[in-house]
């Protein structure tokens, strides 16, 4: 895998969604930071494709660097583009923020580490104390998107208050507020369909909302591991009714919402807590994920991943390739993937980015 300095403990990473006005050998990326003394930091980072050998000769690698950066008031728990240039996120603090990364017009650059670029980030939104608890501010938690909901889409956000709070940027001041969503508070969000918001509370319940349906939501465990409790979500875009939960014990479950009565799939690609997972856009039952023991898993629900590095068959039903940098045991906080340039990047407290290419 490569590495870069990532100038600070990353908490989170996210391609910008792909846009006909860039180069498609170079693709966006932001990266949000946490638990630093000063300022936590939005950076925008350019990825440019380099190829090697005569004739390209099918090899390529990756020059990572930043472009742009701005301070970020707390940890940034989540981020999400909307498109190519709108980037959301929640904050510690209980903010929800939006930011718009624009051309930039000069080409002056102040501080010698970062590359002459053509964009900046403009903070446009900050919804202050969104997220509050007993008169306080509460951590926001989470953000999801509306799908397939156009350019100014319903925007959901969660936090530790226990709160499902609903919104559009055009229609700021104008929230539609669920109040004790999840009593314990609520780690993460995902927006599968119009119609299905699906919660993952502090300890570790999954709940599934029906906005055709007000009322008490649907409630869904592991049954068969109890004491194991859920950390992260991801939506299977091409599949959206197969969702998948990372545990605090390392496992990866598969589920299809139609049928909530028992998980579809298990896997187990890590020794501790998974931190983020995504499916592949494009390849079904391919599943990437991070973890607390500093490694990023690769899994096949589907058949063999193939490749140079051995995939093992653990007791469940997956097959899992695992990655880490050389020496790195430190968490690894966040993972995305950009199909386009097949490009698979994560983050964490080793305040470095690792790279690789993947298929």
């Amino acid at each position: 895998m490569g590495s870069v300095n990532a100038y600070g403990k990353i908490s989170k990473v996210r391609f910008a969604k792909p846009s006909q006005t860039f180069d498609n050998k170079k693709i966006l990326f932001a990266t949000g930071t946490w638990d630093e003394e000063r300022n936590n930091t939005l950076m925008l980072w350019g990825s440019k494709e380099i190829p090697l050998g005569l004739n390209n000769n099918h090899e390529s690698s990756f020059e990572l660097y930043p472009v742009a950066k701005v301070n970020h008031k707390g940890d940034i728990m989540e981020m999400r583009f909307i498109d190519d240039n709108i980037l959301l996120t929640s904050s510690s603090e209980g903010y929800f923020n939006a930011f718009k990364c624009l051309p930039y017009i000069t080409s002056e650059q102040e501080d010698s580490d970062f590359r002459i670029e053509n964009y900046q980030i403009e903070h446009i939104i900050a919804h202050q104390f969104h997220h509050f608890s007993e008169n306080k501010s509460a951590p926001a938690t989470g953000i999801a998107i509306e799908p397939n909901s156009g350019n100014d889409p319903e925007i959901v956000s969660v936090g530790e208050d226990g709160r499902l709070v609903l919104f559009n940027l055009s229609k700021e001041m104008q929230c539609q507020i669920v109040d004790s969503a999840d009593v314990s508070g609520i780690k993460t969000v995902a927006w599968p369909s119009t119609d299905l918001i699906i919660t993952i509370g502090i300890s570790g319940q999954l709940k599934l909302f029906d906005r055709r349906k007000p009322g008490n939501p649907s409630i869904f465990y592991d049954l068969s591991r109890p004491r194991d409790t859920f950390n992260c979500l991801a939506v299977n875009s091409s599949q959206v009714n197969q969702i998948a939960a990372g545990s605090s014990e390392g496992f990866v479950t598969i589920w299809d919402i139609k049928n909530l009565e028992e998980p579809v799939k298990r896997a187990r690609p890590h020794d501790i807590h998974v931190n983020e997972l995504i499916f592949h856009p494009h390849r079904p039952g391919f599943l990437f994920s991070c973890s607390e023991d500093g490694t990023i898993g690769i899994m096949d629900f589907g058949g063999s991943i193939g490749g140079n590095v051995r995939s093992e068959m653990y007791r469940e039903n997956g097959l899992i390739r695992r990655y880490c940098h050389e020496g790195n045991d430190i968490a690894i906080n966040s993972i995305d993937y950009n199909s386009q340039n097949k490009l698979l990047i994560g983050g964490g407290d080793g305040r470095n980015l690792l790279w690789t290419q993947f298929e």
